[in-house]
């Protein structure tokens, strides 16, 4: 039996998985940049700060920024809100996509924290980052740093890949259902894969494969004892 407030949740529901498929292919954009840049440290310092300086142009302006601090806002948002207003009208999905819904939540969290930390000695500081920044943190508190970039890499890749394939088909995109699949045995797959990749990113950020340049680490310890400490 259908209660008179169904067609206005049905409603609220197809809007918010539109707007989250809509924000979520910008956000795609912008990761695929984000991850291949970080992806790029295995080739070294040269190679991670000439494409870092390259897409600074493209979204590290402020109008840039802004526009994609608003669709993160958005598509969090919106996934906040369909999770208040429909998690418990709805069966559990398949392990893939609960999962891809659960590091969504904690990474809406997350993101916050890491936009902070990377964008903050620009903004109050003056000192932009470069590849060296992270060698700083892993040098100096690893024991925080290693776990936490090894989790951040693969939760944002795993995101950005199956969050494409639930995007796609929610907007009925023209592509081939294989490609919008991801079975169980498929994520974990997946999910060795990205963690593999990542273990081998975040040891070339902590200098395992190159030279790190240290001439910018009294920039950073003053950054941190003028904020921080």
């Amino acid at each position: 039996m259908t209660t008179p407030e169904a067609p206005g949740r049905e409603r609220l529901l197809r809007a918010l998985i539109r707007t989250q498929a809509i924000s979520g292919l910008l956000m795609a954009l912008f990761l695929t940049l984000h991850l291949g840049n970080a992806v790029l440290a295995l080739a070294g310092p040269a190679a991670y700060d000439g494409a870092l300086a390259l897409l600074r142009r493209l979204y590290q302006t402020p109008v840039a920024e802004v526009l994609l601090f608003v669709v993160i806002a958005v598509h969090a948002g919106a996934g906040w809100w369909r999770y208040a207003a429909f998690h418990r009208d709805k069966p559990a999905k398949a392990a893939p996509t609960k999962a891809h819904r659960i590091i969504g939540r904690v990474l809406s969290v997350v993101v916050i924290l890491h936009i902070l930390g990377t964008r903050l000695p620009a903004w109050v500081g003056g000192l932009e980052v470069d590849m060296s920044f992270s060698t700083f943190a892993l040098e100096n508190y690893g024991l925080f740093f290693y776990p936490y970039y090894l989790a951040l890499f693969t939760a944002g890749a795993y995101h950005l890949i199956r969050g494409v394939q639930v995007a796609a088909g929610a907007l009925k995109l023209d592509l081939p259902r294989p490609w919008l699949r991801l079975s169980p045995k498929g994520a974990r797959r997946l999910t060795l894969g990205l963690l593999a990749t990542g273990l081998l990113v975040v040891l070339a950020f902590g200098g395992w494969f190159h030279d790190i340049d240290h001439a910018r680490y009294e920039a950073y310890r003053a950054y941190n004892a003028a904020f921080f400490e």
